[in-house]
């Protein structure tokens, strides 16, 4: 609450080893717009605590409503998931086969991500480097690829204003876009 009380921009580690209860509480409790790794969102049998209005654990068809609700939640209020590739598989035992990887469902629900690191001296990996792996393991369209670039832009913790802010990012989409247009010239 510090942060948030003082206006101050935080990303916080959650979903990567327990389920959607963490995302949503690292959102709801810290008040966060970035949320690192998140890749255990759709993951029904990570869902611990929550209860059903009769206080049992949750059927499968209510973990697929909850995981449904927070994910749609995530996706309405813009909230960003940081996508650690190489990380991910370094740290995460069922992510050590990178198909596996949440990310195509991400991009299904139409969720805000991007790209990072997470760690860059410890698993010795760029954010060019990541870009690289998701080409090659995943069929993202061109628009998608597009839209997890600016949409780092967008969530980034920009240090100006908000009308500073979407003059930046205007000027990365003209950037994008004519380095994508001389890249289809050659």
């Amino acid at each position: 609450m510090f942060c948030y009380d003082h206006g101050i921009p935080a990303t916080c580690h959650a979903g990567e080893a327990y389920g959607p209860e963490s995302i949503k509480a690292a959102v709801k409790d810290c008040h966060v717009r970035r949320i690192g790794h998140g890749t255990q969102l759709f993951r029904g049998a990570s869902i611990t605590s929550k209860k059903n209005v009769k206080g049992e654990c949750l059927s499968e068809a209510e973990r697929a409503k909850y995981i449904s609700d927070v994910a749609e939640w995530i996706a309405d209020n813009r909230i960003t998931l940081e996508v650690c590739l190489k990380s991910n598989s370094q740290t995460l035992p069922d992510l050590r086969d990178l198909s596996q990887h949440p990310i195509v469902h991400f991009l299904e629900q139409k969720l805000r991500i991007v790209l990072g690191t997470d760690n860059r001296a410890i698993s010795r990996v760029s954010v060019t480097d990541e870009y690289e792996r998701a080409i090659g393991l995943y069929n993202h369209t061109e628009k998608q690829l597009k839209n997890m670039t600016v949409g780092g832009f967008k969530s980034a913790f920009y240090p100006g204003s908000y009308l500073q802010k979407r003059n930046y990012i205007s000027k990365v989409i003209e950037f994008y876009d004519s380095q994508m247009a001389a890249l289809k010239i050659s």
